[in-house]
């Protein structure tokens, strides 16, 4: 039976939502609905192509924009969840916590100090992937952030949005996974955990008390 050690969280769609502050964004920008759903298309919740997407904005405004401008505007629209930081750092005292996400260094830090995630998270437990040099599903970067704990791979269990770069991705590591789909549903998860959970595998121990599911398929989720 695995016990806990670590956990580790994915940024965008994870610690907050990122298409909700997207689409507040698009939503300021006085275009039609017809070219908002384009650009959010384009945008594919932050996976899609930034040049192209960059481009299809200078059209539609007359104006160019690059990932600097895009992030000093995206920031203004997100928001961290009420009660995030508590379930946090109820669980920062009994295990190791860290958040593993890709993308631009600068990028993902200015959206943490914005959100004030770094008070949560130090900075020698931000693992970025321009930083650390290998990006999600490449289990170089699991590997990488494993080490820095001082943890087992099987001691570590991953929150994230996506299934093929985070929850197939992590699993494939040797770490337990579970997916959410939004801060809210992130919520609902550590603190089915409950002030008694010990850190026993609540993936593999399917019946124990606050166990958390490999899937979502049937679960009701608050987003």
């Amino acid at each position: 039976m695995n016990h806990i050690r670590a956990m580790v969280f994915d940024l965008d769609q994870t610690l907050f939502d990122r298409q909700l502050a997207f689409d507040r964004w698009t939503d300021s920008l006085n275009v039609s609905h017809r070219d908002r759903t384009r650009l959010r298309t384009l945008d594919q919740n932050g996976s899609g192509d930034r040049l192209e997407l960059f481009a299809e904005y200078g059209s539609m405004k007359g104006e160019t924009i690059d990932q600097r401008g895009f992030v000093r505007a995206l920031v203004q629209f997100i928001e961290l969840h009420r009660g995030l930081v508590a379930s946090l750092q109820r669980l920062r005292e009994r295990f190791h916590l860290a958040v593993l996400t890709n993308g631009g260094t600068e990028t993902q830090h200015a959206k943490l100090r914005f959100l004030a995630l770094d008070q949560v998270f130090s900075a020698d437990r931000i693992f970025v992937s321009q930083q650390i040099g290998f990006s999600k599903p490449d289990r170089r970067a699991f590997d990488r952030v494993a080490a820095a704990l001082d943890t087992p791979a099987h001691q570590c269990l991953y929150f994230g949005d996506r299934v093929d770069t985070d929850i197939t991705a992590a699993r494939k590591a040797g770490w337990m996974a579970c997916h959410v789909r939004c801060p809210a549903d992130l919520i609902v998860q550590v603190n089915s955990l409950g002030p008694n959970f010990d850190g026993v595998d609540p993936i593999k121990d399917s019946n124990a008390e606050g166990s958390l599911s490999r899937s979502t398929e049937g679960v009701a989720h608050p987003c």
